[in-house]
């Protein structure tokens, strides 16, 4: 009986010292074992300043300027600017620059053209030189058959508007007006220069003339 009874305390002894040593052998695992390390906040890292190229003359620039800082170049159109002197303004017209507003000229009008009255003398003179001219007789046809000057036309005073730029073209010509008395060969003279001739010289009329005439 003793036997088996210290038979089975050695058995529980051995058992108590498995036990032990497993659990010793556990703690030490334990120990053993780093711990994961806990993860650190990330410090920021400073940013370095790029550096700008300058901008040349004449190139916009994008995106937002300093405070402070002077830009050079063209400025935009339209764009406000701040702290500077202000502009007299100035009205052009379209399809004309500042620079060519800034080398005109005042324009002088231009003269409404005008006849001009010369005597029958200065007329013969004129004739007489033989140089190209018109010598226009603006009575009627009646009168035209019955006296006038050789190589005068006849267009009569209140056809004028209607015949003249037909028979005579060229508005540049010399053209010599006469009629009876002056009275209708003025106003003839003076529709010639609103139709746009601009040579026109009015002698009067028929009667004041002392040289030679043709009839017929």
């Amino acid at each position: 009986m003793r036997k088996k009874i210290r038979a089975l305390g050695a058995i529980i002894v051995i058992v108590l010292v498995l036990f032990c040593s497993c659990g010793v052998k556990n703690k030490s695992e334990d120990l053993s074992e780093p711990k994961p390390a806990e993860p650190k906040p990330a410090e920021p890292t400073p940013t370095k300043p790029t550096p700008t190229k300058p901008t040349p003359t004449g190139e916009t620039t994008t995106g937002a300027v300093p405070t402070g800082a002077v830009t050079t170049g063209a400025v935009p159109t339209g764009a406000a600017t701040t702290g500077s002197a202000p502009t007299e303004t100035v009205t052009v017209e379209p399809g004309l620059t500042e620079a060519t507003t800034s080398k005109l000229t005042p324009v002088e009008p231009t003269p409404i053209p005008e006849y001009r009255k010369i005597s029958v003398e200065q007329a013969k003179s004129i004739m007489d030189e033989g140089g190209q001219f018109v010598l226009l007789d603006v009575r009627t046809e009646e009168e035209f058959k019955e006296q006038r000057i050789d190589g005068a036309v006849l267009i009569p005073n209140y056809e004028i508007r209607n015949r003249a730029e037909v028979e005579l073209p060229d508005k540049g010509a010399l053209i010599l007006v006469y009629c009876r008395s002056g009275r209708r060969s003025a106003g003839a003279a003076e529709e010639l220069v609103s139709m746009g001739y601009y040579n026109v010289y009015d002698f009067g009329g028929i009667i004041d003339w002392t040289f030679e005439t043709v009839s017929g």
